[in-house]
């Protein structure tokens, strides 16, 4: 910006002072409105800010940290399901009627495989956990915490339920063979289920991913009615034939939702990383609305005391 020459003393002297025409067109000089497309000074002479197209989902992460949460949700996924075929390969070598839970009870020829297939789920359901977290449920009572850590918390009490397995028989809280291994057992069972189906719901209200939104909506309500039938029919010792059943199916509806979490969230990351390569910033411009020869004639106005 030139000086303005000094003149008689008491005096006020303006000069019309071209805008600079270097550096300056690639400043920004403002806030950008999302409805258009620019902002700043409105004065002739000036330069406007302009929105450059940025992707939709953070991309602060490191590209190696991206892949290591498409590799962890890989093979979370597939440990899952090779868990879930383990109980269910169990569950069909016994010929009578039997709840998830009694495959792994003391004494029984399936035990082995019952903790086996649990470990398997818990390291499946950490992985899971680690590589989706970020997901946050757009309704109030269910962001009390994330997703991730729900999968969390029902991963450590799947941990400690293969670990402490129900005595022979997987006796009733209801009769006097309950011991306090059954009990510590039954409720960590329960309270993981409960994990579960709190996590597919908040899973059910995140941003984007929209058919991942579905299917855990409906994965949460059939999970949690189903097993809530099978357990009250235990409970009242009525069709107990039904009630393994119902069982095994929300067994099986909560494991098949936690690997369809992690495959789903391989993709999200793949094409994140996918945009985060491709994306290139697009250089500003000056105001197309705004003329060169207005923006030449006029510029930004001095005054000096002289």
């Amino acid at each position: 910006m030139r000086t303005p020459p000094a003149t008689a003393k008491g005096r006020l002297s303006a000069e019309v002072v071209p805008p600079h025409r270097g550096d300056d067109e690639a400043s920004y000089l403002g806030t950008t409105p999302l409805d258009s497309g620019h902002s700043g000074p409105t004065r002739p002479g000036s330069l406007r800010s302009y929105r450059l197209p940025m992707p939709t989902e953070n991309t602060a992460s490191h590209p190696a940290g991206t892949t290591l949460r498409i590799i962890a949700s890989i093979v979370g996924s597939l440990l899952v399901a090779v868990a879930l075929t383990i109980i269910w390969v169990a569950r069909l070598s016994i010929d009578r009627v039997l709840y998830v839970s009694g495959l792994g009870a003391d004494g029984e020829p399936t035990a082995g495989w019952f903790e086996l297939a649990l470990l398997l789920l818990v390291t499946g359901g950490f992985a899971v956990a680690w590589a989706s977290r970020g997901l946050r449920s757009t309704v109030p009572w269910l962001s009390i915490w994330s997703p991730s850590f729900s999968v969390a918390m029902a991963s450590s009490l799947f941990l400690v339920a293969s670990q402490v397995t129900c005595t022979t028989g997987c006796p009733l809280p209801v009769g006097p063979a309950f011991t306090w291994q059954d009990l510590v057992h039954t409720t960590v069972a329960v309270l993981a289920f409960a994990l579960a189906a709190f996590a597919m719901l908040q899973v059910s209200f995140v941003e984007g991913r929209r058919t991942l939104r579905v299917l855990s909506l409906g994965a949460g309500i059939s999970t949690a009615v189903i097993a809530a039938a099978g357990g009250i029919l235990s409970l009242l010792q009525f069709r107990t034939d039904i009630g393994s059943i119902f069982e095994l199916v929300a067994t099986t509806i909560g494991m098949g939702w936690l690997a369809i979490l992690g495959m789903d969230t391989a993709v999200a990351q793949r094409r994140r990383r996918v945009r985060r390569e491709t994306w290139k910033p697009v250089a500003p411009t000056l105001d197309p609305h705004q003329s060169t020869a207005r923006r030449t004639a006029t510029g930004a106005l001095v005054a000096v005391s002289r």
